[in-house]
């Protein structure tokens, strides 16, 4: 229930503060530097400095059918600027300030726990949990582009390093095996 702010470069931590107990996953706006949350129901606002929780809205389809389902993972589409969200059946995009969803199409992927909104090449990845399996998701149709089977499992989450310093040496004492020193 902790909002954990993690250094990824001495992997180093820090709580910020408590959340409610039922946010289920968390989304990053890094542009306007806002953090959102889902509770499967309803979309939020975390403080990035305290971890509270404000309601933005609940989750609701702008066509009758198909209905929203528990919203199960949650990632943000940089090249759209909005929400992306994840149901048993379907992918939605969600408006950051209404929680209004669009329908993206469904996804057909049993058991799909997470979406991750590639912000390079603009893909969608996720995870199938109980079949242990990376997906592609096609992010116009929703549809199953490719999976790739992984070794352990069940997984429930997918995330991204991000850009990382790829120039600075780490471990300066001690070459590694081809004489260099070592680098991300």
């Amino acid at each position: 229930d902790l909002l954990i702010l993690v250094n990824l470069d001495s992997w180093s931590f820090y709580a910020i503060g408590s959340m409610t107990p039922s946010q289920r996953d968390l989304a990053c706006d890094e542009a306007r530097q806002l953090l959102y949350g889902t509770d499967r129901f309803s979309l939020n606002l975390v403080s990035r400095f305290t971890g509270g929780v404000s309601f933005v809205g609940d989750f609701y389809s702008t066509t009758p059918s198909p209905v929203v389902g528990l919203i199960r993972g949650l990632d943000y589409d940089i090249a759209r600027d909005v929400l992306v969200g994840t149901d048993n059946t379907h992918l939605w995009r969600i408006n950051k300030d209404t929680a209004e969803c669009t329908l993206v199409g469904p996804h057909g992927v049993p058991g799909l726990e997470d979406v991750y909104c590639d912000p390079i090449t603009g893909r969608y990845w996720g995870v199938a949990g109980p079949i242990s399996e990376l997906v592609e998701l096609d992010p116009l149709t929703g549809l199953l582009i490719s999976t790739i089977g992984l070794d352990a499992g069940p997984f429930t989450g997918i995330a991204s390093y991000g850009n990382r310093d790829t120039t600075t040496s780490f471990c300066m004492a001690t070459a590694n095996s081809t004489g260099e020193e070592a680098r991300t």
